[in-house]
């Protein structure tokens, strides 16, 4: 999968991104996330964004640099 860019970031502090639930009976809250950065994989669990509704995740801050990781 293809990473989109985010142009405004700063290290340590926590990344929102726009989500849309596209499901049609589930909850974001019942979906694990799961990404990696720098190597490493982390688990997140997710708001309780309802079908068909627009949020954000929050990735917590992390040493985050420019580029594609």
């Amino acid at each position: 999968m293809k990473g989109k860019i985010i142009p405004d970031f700063a290290r340590f502090q926590p990344l929102a991104i726009p989500v849309y639930n596209r499901f049609d009976h589930t909850s974001l809250q019942e979906v694990k996330l799961q990404y990696t950065y720098e190597g490493k994989t982390y688990t997140l669990a997710l708001p309780d964004i309802a079908p068909h509704e627009k949020g954000y995740i929050q990735l917590p801050g992390l040493a985050w640099q420019q580029g594609s990781n």
